[in-house]
């Protein structure tokens, strides 16, 4: 990212990570200070709940062969299983359309299929890392934490201590949605609309 930047010539960004993503915004943050000038960052945290470790290293690399869109949504049903409750067809329909992309006539998850070898991999007694000295020193950064309120990546025990522990932090708790928020919800909405016009954002 930071060669991107400076192929790009562009010395800060205002950031916006979910879960993999919101973790690489804080390393950014407190690898090279003054590169990120503002983070959104979407369902994790410095500490991560188990519970949704073990539910992703469940699904990870483990899909049926996919032949059209229709496998495509009800494999996205299995995989977000309770994380999207009130979700119609046509919200799945378009969840779908957004992680996965059409290949050779085909639709296909879009991710890195090596995020499923670093599961496999993964001894099951071992440890998420303790990255809370990493939020400690994104503390000159302004920040705004997004949390599902079933989320079992982002505990709401370290969500509320990132409040507390950020001086600028601000917080916005999506009701009956778990990991992670898909960003269009009405509370995120007017956050990021507030967030825009506060650092001259188009949103």
């Amino acid at each position: 990212m930071f060669v991107l930047m400076d192929e790009l010539g562009v010395t800060a960004i205002h950031a916006f990570g979910t879960s993999l993503g919101g973790l690489m915004t804080m390393l950014m943050a407190a690898m090279k200070q003054g590169s990120v000038a503002s983070a959104i960052i979407n369902d994790i945290g410095p500490a991560i709940d188990p519970r949704g470790i073990e539910r992703i290293r469940n699904y990870v690399g483990a899909f049926d062969d996919i032949a059209t869109w229709d496998d495509a949504i009800k494999q996205t049903k299995w995989i977000a299983d309770g994380v999207y409750p009130d979700f119609d067809d046509a919200d799945w329909q378009r969840f779908t359309h957004k992680i996965f992309v059409e290949r050779d006539g085909k639709p296909v998850l879009d991710y890195d299929p090596a995020l499923g070898d670093t599961f496999k991999s993964a001894d099951d007694n071992q440890a998420a890392p303790d990255l809370w000295p990493i939020f400690e020193a994104v503390k000159p950064v302004p920040m705004m934490v997004v949390r599902g309120e079933t989320s079992d990546i982002l505990a709401h025990d370290t969500y509320t201590e990132m409040l507390e522990k950020h001086p600028d932090c601000v917080g916005v708790l999506v009701p009956r949605v778990g990991h992670a928020p898909t960003l269009d919800e009405p509370e995120v909405v007017a956050a990021l609309d507030a967030w825009g016009k506060r650092f001259g954002i188009p949103t």
